[in-house]
């Protein structure tokens, strides 16, 4: 019997208004690692408390880290309209370099957008 895989990538809001961008096959898990500072080294270990504040599920590993690798290099205001759910944005905010637009595209292809998950920190 093949076993469905489940992969994340997923959005940290910092106490210091960046975002962090990771991906993980245990959401829950992954979001406890950030907020109790496992490791040290850490982006997010000064930056706490944390608020997840994005997740999207992926079958395929690969996918999932093409997809971080991609939202990774967008700007805030392109991260904060995926936030939002405000997708309609995302060609505004991009810049005149058509592989990002495509990029874009190819990102909002495997998402799948659903109810906003925010766990942690109340803004």
């Amino acid at each position: 019997m093949k076993r469905n895989h489940q992969y994340w990538i997923y959005m940290l809001q910092c106490s210091d208004g960046t975002y962090y961008t990771g991906v993980t096959n245990n959401i829950e898990r992954r979001f406890a690692e950030h907020q109790n500072g496992l490791h040290v080294e850490s982006y997010t270990f000064m930056r706490r408390p944390l608020c997840l504040v994005y997740a999207s599920e992926f079958q395929y590993v690969q996918d999932a880290i093409s997809a971080e690798k991609r939202l990774k290099k967008w700007s805030h205001a392109k991260k904060q309209a995926v936030i939002d759910g405000r997708l309609e944005l995302l060609p505004d905010l991009a810049r005149k370099d058509f592989s990002i637009r495509s990029a874009a595209a190819e990102l909002l292809e495997v998402t799948q957008i659903s109810t906003p998950l925010r766990w942690g920190y109340s803004k």
